[in-house]
């Protein structure tokens, strides 16, 4: 065994002594206790008006599959008919997150309860993110020291990038992702980091964390393989053959774990969009992708323990290339299939696709509108993202001869990198940053420490002072949780408080999707649909109980429908737009300032969309651009719509606006009035129309009032019959 081997075997038990007492027990509780109550924070934007407002547009589509689950356990939601109507599809995401929910709620919410199943789910991010920060503190406490461990927790449970996906109300599967990935991070620094034979324990960990990754989300993937690298790495530095053997086994058992663990749920699913050995579902990527990684490390581990002359590392490094390489060549020359799913894969995380592209998670996290935006990853990491470069040098410097802690910033910095790709990866990174900020200041003190024996009065001052410069780097991030403060000072106050932004915008889409639950008639037959923004779907699906055309899938489920929805709005034709609603039996849609929320181009003046939103569908002008009199630029007149019909409007996005500046514009797609009746020949018949004025909200505000918000007799017309005859 090397002097390096040594070292990370002696380092893993060695830390793990230190920190004893009851302090090991309360401080990861208290601060568990910390992180729970900083995500409950939104509690009055989420209970809001006598109303559980949650918070993020795919959350709705995660309590719609848990209730699913919660009445039909343990039956999964697995295909949707709400969804792509009328051909329905898959869901993208995997049952697992949405199943675990159901396991956990049904007990006590019971079945057929969706107002206690909803009021308990908003719940469970709080819990799962504060445990995060719990799993985190044993981490730190096992491979580094207790003040590592309190910094790096504490920094967690307060860091906005991780409240986000953990906060109160946001029911998304991402916060198990940083759950289990944080799991999986020890238990692979835990597998390079000692050889001891005798246990298959630590393999047995890392596998049920890979293969449980996986089936949460399939873009954890990329952990996975950041993982598999450092493994491979460590198999190959082996100062010598038995030791290599012995990581080998070990990791191909970790693979066979995650294999048996994923194949139930991946073998045999074929995605018409994705095909059968795509990376970025549940397919048969996955379990093909873990049994390879298992046969290979298997095979390397025994050909090496058969063959002296694998005792030099050089050859050990030849031969794992030629296994590999081998395996790998194969697979994309005998099918065709997998290089596809590999090229999916990299357009997915490349976002070079137009889905992707308009996908706020898929921003980069300097992106923005005028170019590079500080501002953002201030407000979720705090001013400690400038200090990354020197802590990334100075303690890979640091970490010579240590595995496990060499395995952590290769993790670290892997995640960074997908992070300031897209910002979905900011929820697992958060927890490498908190770390890896504890991690250096402590590294930090010890040198100040070496050099300053003798002056203990400037060595507390420099603690100190290092310790305020830490608090205060998170300062900008703080500002984060200013809304929620001030929402919980009106609720003391028995005010309420008034939402903003994404939760304003929800709140309304919310509200529009009620009145059209309640309002419209429950699909039967063969059913209709909704036409609307893509991003409003999964809130028409669980709110409205409705069929949409397009939602917060995209076009990972279906190309057709995606590119039907934009064509709808774009459409300068109503007996065009009509045709095209015809083929996905829409009857309603809801027109927000997004149009389709996909176009790839500015949408004209004869637009459907432009007529719908800009005129709601009435007669009316729009301002050509140009100015050719004193009198203004010349109007272009647009007539009015035939069969869309104005029945409801939202209040305008913000609160004291105009009436007419409605954010959300719900129609109803009528093909017209069939009058009969019969008369006399010579009688004049009088028809007489009761309509309602003002916007639709007043007039439900008022029900109670309804003959003062009706019109009587909008026309009547004498029509002089022939003959005595129907009509």
């Amino acid at each position: 065994m090397s002097s390096a081997e040594e070292d990370a075997r002696d380092g893993i038990g060695g830390v793990a002594a230190k920190g004893g007492g009851l302090a090991r027990w309360w401080a990861p509780l208290l601060l568990g206790l910390l992180a729970a109550a900083v995500r409950a924070l939104p509690f009055r934007r989420v209970f809001h008006s006598d109303a559980v407002n949650l918070h993020g547009y795919d959350s709705f589509y995660h309590l719609r599959r848990i209730q699913f689950s919660v009445d039909h356990f343990p039956a999964s939601l697995n295909f949707d008919p709400f969804i792509n109507f009328p051909h329905g599809a898959r869901p993208i995401w995997p049952p697992t997150f949405d199943w675990v929910a159901a396991l956990l709620l049904r007990p006590i919410s019971g079945v057929g309860q969706p107002e206690a199943v909803l009021c308990l789910a908003v719940w469970l991010p709080p819990l799962l993110g504060a445990a995060t920060v719990v799993v985190l503190y044993w981490l730190a406490l096992r491979y580094f020291d207790q003040t590592v461990a309190l910094l790096a927790a504490a920094a967690l449970a307060v860091m906005p990038a991780h409240f986000w996906y953990s906060q109160l109300g946001l029911v998304d599967h991402h916060v198990l992702v940083a759950l289990i990935t944080t799991f999986m991070l020890g238990a692979a620094m835990e597998a390079v980091g000692s050889i001891d034979k005798s246990s298959p324990r630590v393999a047995l960990w890392l596998g049920f964390s890979i293969g449980f990754s996986l089936l949460t989300w399939p873009g954890s993937l990329i952990h996975v393989a950041v993982i598999q690298l450092a493994l491979i790495a460590r198999v190959l530095s082996a100062g010598d053959r038995d030791a290599a053997v012995a990581w080998a086994r070990r990791f191909a058992l970790a693979h066979l774990v995650a294999f048996v663990g994923v194949l139930p749920l991946c073998v045999g699913n074929g995605w018409e969009r994705w095909g059968s050995l795509s990376p970025v579902v549940l397919s048969n990527f996955q379990p093909v992708y873990l049994f390879a990684g298992a046969f290979t490390f298997a095979a390397v581990a025994e050909i090496w323990r058969r063959n002296g002359l694998f005792a030099e590392r050089r050859l050990r490094w030849l031969s794992a290339l030629a296994v590999g390489g081998f395996l790998l060549l194969g697979a994309l020359v005998l099918v065709p299939s997998l290089r596809v799913g590999l090229v999916d894969a990299w357009t997915w995380f490349s976002k070079d696709e137009v889905f992707q592209s308009v996908v706020a998670e898929s921003v980069p996290l300097l992106g923005g509108s005028a170019g590079l935006d500080w501002e953002f990853p201030e407000s979720m990491f705090g001013m400690s993202i400038y200090l990354l470069p020197i802590a990334f040098v100075y303690l890979a410097w640091k970490s010579r001869g240590r595995a496990d802690r060499a395995l952590f910033l290769w993790w670290a910095a892997a995640l960074c990198f997908s992070t300031l790709n897209q910002r979905r990866f900011m929820n697992s990174y958060s927890v490498a940053h908190a770390l890896l900020c504890a991690w250096f200041l402590r590294e930090l003190f010890d040198h100040a420490q070496l050099r300053l024996t003798a002056r203990p009065r400037v060595l507390r001052a420099l603690l100190v002072s290092g310790l305020g410069i830490f608090v205060l780097s998170f300062s900008p991030a703080l500002g984060r949780y200013s809304e929620h403060w001030e929402s919980l000072r009106l609720g003391f106050q028995g005010k309420t408080p008034v939402l903003s932004g994404m939760a304003r915008q929800i709140e309304l889409v919310a509200g529009t999707a009620r009145w059209l639950n309640e309002y419209s008639p429950e699909p039967e037959g063969e059913g209709y649909s909704v036409m609307g923004p893509w991003g409003d779907g999964h809130i028409l699906n669980y709110v409205a109980n409705r069929p949409v055309v397009q939602d917060n899938f995209g076009d990972d489920i279906a190309e057709e429908n995606f590119a039907l929805a934009e064509e709808y709005f774009s459409a300068e034709s109503e007996a065009l737009a009509l045709d095209l609603l015809e083929t996905t039996r829409s009857r309603y849609v809801l027109v927000r300032a997004t149009g389709s929320g996909h176009a790839t181009r500015k949408y004209t003046r004869e637009s459907l969309f432009a007529r719908l939103y800009g005129l709601r569908g009435s007669y009316g002008h729009f301002k050509t651009g140009g100015s050719d009199s004193e009198a203004g630029p010349p109007l272009l007149e647009v007539m009015h719509l035939e069969n869309h019909r104005l029945i409801y409007e939202s209040l305008p996005l913000r609160p004291g606006g105009k009436r007419g500046d409605s954010f959300c514009k719900l129609f109803e797609v009528v093909r017209g009035a069939v009058v009969s009746g019969n008369a006399e020949s010579g009688d004049t018949v009088s028809i007489k129309m009761r309509m309602r004025r003002g916007l639709a909200e007043t007039w439900i505000s008022e029900r109670e009032h309804l003959p003062m918000n009706r019109v009587a007799i909008i026309f009547a017309f004498p029509i002089r019959m022939s003959s005595s005859a129907p009509i």
